[in-house]
């Protein structure tokens, strides 16, 4: 504590301010006093001190009456072009949440109001830099943006718009061909998936989330819902091409004499075909091939290789469901992890 007990407890009993400009006395008055209303007797300089006012904000944030007056004067004695008013709007659009309440309202238009200059601003750049390497401009928001709590929210923003929107129709399919089971997405991390996928649309958005993982929780819960419905995905999208491909195979095997099990058949389309979902599936997948200890002569070879035609076949049809076309389609299907070759 900077500032002498006696001279601090003399303004919190008389109210009245010394002839003292730093905010950091008045800080330390109300941490001693916790008396929200010694804010009325500060000096104007102190009420428009931006460290100030945002400190008095937070330590009395459950006081909605009280932190809005606090706000509402900082903010008509501020430019809305300085990034401090802009980021007391969000700060107080996150703290006044109620669809019944003026003033929530208000910082809620007035964010929105924000945000939406600030994509202007984004596209505007954009177009004046036109660079592949910009991807969705979040390099922009990086060099100009002061606020890292607006940084934060635009890059929640675009995170979303990458999964919920550009990616919406694909994504739980390319998490499915990408990865060969749900313990093998799981163990590659749903946070580094979400990266990298970031990655494909905006490689500096992706740095960013590298260093703020707690921006992506949200989406964390979203593709765990993916991961944890990973049966139900396969049974519903390829149950009747499992089907096909088993029956397939047993009449392959059966028309042929063959020694060779359905199980190593299915272990050797696992590990030479990547890109097929039924490796996802099927419960023959093993840490070490079923093949590898034994002697494969030219006929089972032969065997093996025209099941494996018959999988792609069956799985490289075109699919029926219908997929949002974006400019972005090619960079989604040919998204591989980091780790994947």
């Amino acid at each position: 504590m900077k500032y002498n007990k006696q001279i601090l407890w003399n303004f919190i009993n008389t109210k009245k301010a010394p002839n003292i400009k730093d905010y950091n006395f008045y800080i330390d008055a109300i941490d001693i006093s916790n008396n929200y209303e010694l804010y009325y007797y500060c000096p104007i300089e102190v009420k428009n001190n931006y460290q100030f006012i945002t400190y008095i904000i937070d330590k009395f944030k459950d006081n909605k009456t009280f932190i809005n007056e606090v706000a509402q004067y900082y903010l008509n004695n501020t430019s809305i072009n300085d990034y401090t008013y802009q980021e007391l709007v969000f700060i107080m659009s996150d703290l006044i949440k109620n669809p019944t309440d003026k003033n929530s309202l208000t910082y809620q238009a007035k964010k929105e109001i924000i945000y939406i200059s600030k994509i202007k601003s984004i596209i505007k750049k954009m177009e004046e830099n036109i660079s592949e390497d910009n991807g969705l401009g979040f390099i922009f928001v990086l060099e100009n943006e002061q606020s890292k709590i607006i940084t934060n929210y635009i890059a929640t923003k675009f995170v979303e718009d990458i999964f919920y929107n550009i990616a919406k129709y694909d994504l739980e399919e390319i998490i499915h061909m990408t990865y060969k089971d749900r313990f093998d997405f799981v163990t590659h991390g749903i946070d580094s998936f979400i990266i990298e996928f970031t990655a494909v649309f905006d490689g500096y958005l992706a740095y960013y989330l590298q260093n703020n993982k707690e921006l992506i929780k949200d989406i964390h819960k979203h593709i765990k819902t993916i991961a944890k419905n990973w049966n139900k995905y396969i049974k519903k999208n390829y149950g009747n091409k499992i089907e096909e491909l088993e029956n397939s195979i047993q009449a392959l095997l059966s028309n042929n004499n063959s020694p060779i099990s359905i199980e190593e058949v299915y272990d050797y389309i696992d590990k030479k075909s990547l890109l097929l979902p039924i490796r996802l599936s099927n419960d023959y997948n093993n840490d070490n091939s079923l093949l590898s200890n034994k002697k494969i002569n030219i006929e089972d070879y032969k065997i093996l290789k025209e099941a494996l035609d018959i999988a792609e076949d069956i799985f490289m049809c075109k699919e029926d469901k219908k997929k949002k076309d974006s400019k972005y389609k090619t960079k989604i299907l040919n998204f591989k992890p980091n780790n994947k070759e």
